[in-house]
């Protein structure tokens, strides 16, 4: 009985996915050719829903990530997991300055200085990063 129950659930979530699919497919069919204000209208409307949601989903996003970014760094201070820092950071120097010499031809800036600096603080800048996202996910 509940095979029969579970049968028919699929069944109807099916059936209302492809009536949703053939209500688009119609509506963006009756759309094309009409009035251009009707169209620029309903074109307004949906980006507007688009960039809503994705403001939405990104605040979800970066608060995920700046908690996660903040935990993670918890868990280097406490010995839980070990980060070789040291390392990453020549890594990511060598990379780095191929870049830039590649693409400017000039030595380092103050902004290199800058990134130097946050480098050489990674706590401080993990928490200002994982900070950062959080306020802007929490931002109204």
């Amino acid at each position: 009985m509940a095979a029969n129950a579970a049968k028919d659930a699929a069944n109807a979530a099916k059936d209302a996915a492809e009536d949703a699919r053939g209500a688009v497919s119609r509506f963006f069919h009756n759309l094309t050719g009409s009035d251009t204000t009707k169209e620029i209208l309903i074109g307004a409307g949906a980006g507007f829903a688009t960039g809503f949601l994705s403001v939405k989903a990104g605040k979800t996003v970066a608060i995920s990530v700046g908690g996660g970014i903040i935990l993670l760094q918890l868990a280097n201070d406490q010995g839980i997991i070990k980060v070789n820092y040291n390392k990453m950071n020549r890594k990511i120097d060598k990379i780095a300055d191929k870049v830039e010499q590649a693409i400017t031809g000039r030595s380092p800036s103050w902004t290199d200085k800058v990134v130097n600096f946050t480098k050489r603080n990674t706590p401080f800048t993990v928490g200002f990063v994982g900070g950062l996202l959080i306020g802007v996910g929490v931002s109204a």
